[in-house]
């Protein structure tokens, strides 16, 4: 099978591309190079992408990372605004973050992220007004808006992070993990050892361990594990190749770990997880774009709204 590989339309000269949808049922997809904001006017949804299930309800918000696929259902009327930026095409050179993870979602951000979760309501808002009003905003504006707000994400929501080393310790961390993931998705198919990555960062293999053990995965055995599924889902859901070739491709020693770490990680089989999106990929779209036009004076209501209940928190 083969998930859709979609392109946003991005706004001419621009890196961003916005919509405004109602959504009952949307296919298994995904974006090669955008980074992509849903943001829930009203109602409510649910996205899979890739491991998780997000439910988001008015107000709330989940980034999908490149590369990610991901579907959304709804059992109600929603509106939803689907902010893409192309990372291809921003001021932070591409290298620098095509092997980064991010984490970025309402119910799930850690207590210390949830103001920066509310600026990013806020960016995500604010680009959507400046798209839908382009007689007041050119391309140059967007531009900047659009590199602020993933540098912002750059900064404060990756994925594998930790909360108590200093600001300064959090630097050198999160550029030594910047190296080691970018060195495992590369070099994946091959034999990566904890030793090898050591010596690679000059540092002895205990310290390299204990380095590792302050990552959500808690081991480098996991984090190789899920960098390998990830990779693996990949192929799943975009070739006809076995599982057990998928296997082999995916660095794994035998069939026998694929299954066990696919198994953990996504809480489903290879196969049953194939089978999933086979079933998915049957299902019709049920999307229904609004015009500029009716967008803007909804997102302009909205972000009033926003903006008094920010007020009254205070």
């Amino acid at each position: 099978m083969s998930v859709k590989i979609e392109i946003p339309k991005y706004i001419q000269d621009t890196p961003v591309a916005l919509s405004l949808y109602n959504v009952k049922n949307y296919e298994p997809h995904c974006h090669e190079s955008s980074m992509e904001f849903i943001y829930c006017i009203s109602g409510s949804a649910t996205l899979t992408i890739a491991h998780e299930k997000r439910h988001i309800s008015q107000g709330e918000l989940v980034l999908v990372e490149h590369e990610n696929i991901h579907t959304i259902s709804a059992h109600e009327d929603n509106l939803l605004l689907s902010l893409h930026i192309n990372l291809k095409d921003i001021y932070i050179p591409w290298d620098d973050i095509a092997y980064m993870y991010f984490s970025c979602a309402t119910a799930f951000c850690r207590p210390h992220q949830r103001d920066d979760m509310e600026l990013v309501y806020e960016a995500v808002l604010d680009i959507a007004y400046m798209c839908l009003s382009p007689q007041k905003y050119d391309s140059c504006c967007l531009r900047r808006a659009a590199d602020h707000l993933t540098r912002f994400i750059v900064d404060k929501f990756p994925w594998f992070s930790i909360e108590n080393f200093s600001a300064e310790d959090n630097i050198q961390y999160r550029d030594r993990l910047n190296r080691i993931l970018k060195y495992i998705q590369l070099n994946y198919r091959e034999k990566i050892t904890l030793s090898q990555l050591a010596k690679a960062e000059y540092i002895n293999e205990n310290y390299f361990s204990q380095f590792i053990k302050r990552t959500p995965f808690n081991s480098f055995t996991f984090m190789l594990a899920y960098i390998r599924c990830y990779e693996a889902e990949k192929l799943l859901a975009s070739s006809s190749l076995s599982i057990e070739e998928i296997s082999d491709l995916c660095g794994f020693s035998s069939r026998k770990y694929f299954h066990k770490y696919f198994k953990y990680f996504w809480e489903s089989t290879p196969f049953q997880y194939r089978k999933w999106l086979q079933l998915q990929s049957k299902l019709p779209n049920e999307v229904t774009n609004l015009p500029a036009e009716t967008s803007l004076p909804i997102v302009e209501a909205h972000i009033c709204d926003f903006n008094v209940r920010r007020l009254l928190k205070f």
